[in-house]
């Protein structure tokens, strides 16, 4: 089943809410959303082809921009050039600024053998304020990272990394490498951390960034290469240190169970991390864990089945928390939510009632509570 819903989570009382919104993008998934003032901007992904959809096209991926304000979403139609129909793209913000690099596209032939889909290694970026796309092209005699999809990509002051990814035409279809990209100079680098330990080559993980202290975090994901097998473990990449880091539960029992096509924010020394699909056991998920940063441990917070979004995957999420006051797309929350617009679901498949799981301070564990969610 594809969605159409919009969510906010509310990051200080730990509860969802569904935005009511009036029309809007068509149900689909692997899309990209970002916040930049007061409003969400939506991009591209893929309907799935499937009867329910709109186009009824395998491989239909699309190219669409929207504009989520308040409640209501508004169609941009940017001059000039533009970015070609994809999915699994990633998207970020710098200054005035989205950038979209790579994904996967389709041609006319899609539709016959899905072969002729194929990733892409190019960087746009849309210009708010002049409603614009602008390609940017890469320093000449540079190098740059293969085309790719899945992957993630980070802003820290006018860098973008990128990270891992899957490829359809490489030997090795997990990608593990994982490069920078200079808004101010249109060039790549290839970063090669000093220490030997690192994340494991993967795709469709989730990344996150505190631009304060240069940390890169890395969540999740797959290795695709032979069947798929789905990863739960985090890393952390300081970049004053060039070196990662496996982050561990502090002898805690509790931490989400491997996945890949979640989503992650960082706000306010924690990371959040909603949904996703896990291959063994096979399942979707629609829960909100949290990691305290200052404390090393992962809390998995709660909703019931009347509040909480569907079980999903390849959703889209964005952190609005660097909005003034009235950001969780009108509910005004002070600052600390993220929305999410549902992509691919199972529903009814799981129970999605849930349990609430709290640090009990002065030890690393976690203790199972009751959670009261009435509004």
């Amino acid at each position: 089943v594809w969605l159409e819903d919009t969510w906010t989570f509310d990051f200080r009382q730990l509860r969802w809410r569904k935005v009511d919104t009036a029309g809007g993008p068509h149900a689909r998934y692997k899309m990209s959303l970002v916040w930049y003032h007061d409003a969400a901007y939506f991009f591209g992904g893929d309907d799935g082809g499937h009867l329910s959809s709109r186009t009824h096209i395998w491989g239909s991926h699309l190219s669409d921009l929207w504009k989520l304000e308040a409640r209501d979403w508004i169609q941009l139609f940017p001059s000039g050039d533009h970015p070609a129909p994809r999915q699994g793209h990633s998207a970020t913000i710098i200054g005035d600024s989205m950038f979209l690099i790579g994904g996967l596209l389709a041609t006319e032939q899609t539709t016959l053998d899905s072969r002729f889909l194929y990733e892409v290694m190019d960087v746009w970026e849309y210009r708010f304020s002049e409603n614009r796309w602008l390609r940017r092209e890469f320093s000449q005699g540079g190098v740059f990272p293969i085309a790719r999809r899945a992957h993630s990509a980070v802003a820290v002051g006018e860098d973008i990394y990128v990270f891992g990814g899957f490829c359809k035409r490489c030997d090795h279809k997990d990608l593990g490498d994982f490069w920078r990209f200079s808004t101010r100079t249109n060039a790549w680098k290839e970063i090669s951390p000093l220490a030997k330990a690192h994340p494991s080559p993967r795709g469709a993980h989730a990344s996150a960034s505190d631009p304060a202290k240069g940390l890169v975090y890395v969540f999740g994901g797959a290795q695709c290469s032979r069947g798929c097998t789905c990863m739960d473990d985090l890393w952390v990449y300081s970049i004053s240190e060039n070196s990662w880091e496996e982050l561990r539960n502090d002898d805690g029992p509790q931490r989400p169970i491997n996945r890949h096509l979640h989503s992650m924010v960082f706000s306010d020394e924690a990371l959040y991390v909603f949904g996703g699909e896990s291959y063994s056991p096979y399942k979707y998920f629609n829960d909100v864990w949290r990691y305290n940063l200052t404390r090393s441990h992962k809390t998995r917070l709660s909703g019931t089945v009347e509040t909480t979004p569907s079980q999903s995957s390849s959703h889209a999420i964005t952190d609005s928390r660097p909005a003034a006051s009235n950001v969780a797309l009108g509910k005004g929350s002070g600052g600390l939510s993220f929305a999410t617009l549902a992509g691919l679901a199972a529903i009814g498949l799981y129970a999605v009632a849930y349990a609430c799981m709290r640090y009990r301070a002065g030890r690393t564990h976690f203790q199972r509570r009751a959670r009261n969610t009435s509004s």
